[in-house]
């Protein structure tokens, strides 16, 4: 009987980005027991989104508890609304900026803490603008991922000036030494 519990695990291990639920094994040890599920159980494990309207940027959730997932969530409906306001960031913003921006949300826990803080940090194009503990609280994580969104703003705004002062005629060279 072991040798079927090794090939189911290896069946169900072998599914990339899928968390199941819902199955477990009998009490006599080698049956197979499916217990009822709901679909909504299948989650992947890591969700990555292209942003709508920004072909250029993905935003990857590597987040491990609720509390960074409801971050996750909070910072990307900021993200769409301050993505939509043209006053912020320009409609050509991205592609102007002529490359792609990866946004990865990550969650690490605190080193020596209790279990109940974790640190999420931002980072864009493996550069780190945003880290803060994260608390508990729906409130303070709302308004946290309000400053991360803001943060990314910031960056993008000045990533896009960088790259106009790079393109200037100042900048740009004729090939002659």
């Amino acid at each position: 009987m072991d040798s079927k519990r090794k090939i189911l695990q290896a069946i169900l291990m072998s599914l990339p980005g899928v968390l199941i639920a819902g199955v477990s094994w009998g009490q006599d040890g080698g049956s197979l027991v499916e217990e009822y599920f709901d679909e909504s159980l299948i989650v992947p494990m890591e969700q990555n989104i292209s942003l709508e309207g920004a072909t250029g940027i993905f935003l990857l959730d590597e987040t491990r508890t609720k509390n960074g997932r409801d971050f996750y969530e909070y910072v990307y409906q900021q993200w769409l609304t301050i993505q939509s306001d043209t006053n912020l960031i320009s409609p050509s913003a991205f592609s102007d900026i002529g490359e792609e921006l990866t946004v990865t949300i990550d969650e690490q826990p605190v080193p020596g803490g209790i279990g109940t803080s974790t640190i999420v940090s931002l980072t864009v194009n493996d550069v780190m603008i945003y880290q803060q503990f994260l608390q508990p609280r729906l409130g303070v994580v709302e308004e946290m991922a309000g400053n991360a969104a803001d943060m990314l703003t910031q960056y993008i705004q000045n990533f896009q000036e960088f790259q106009k002062q790079l393109g200037s005629d100042d900048q740009k060279g004729n090939g002659i030494y």
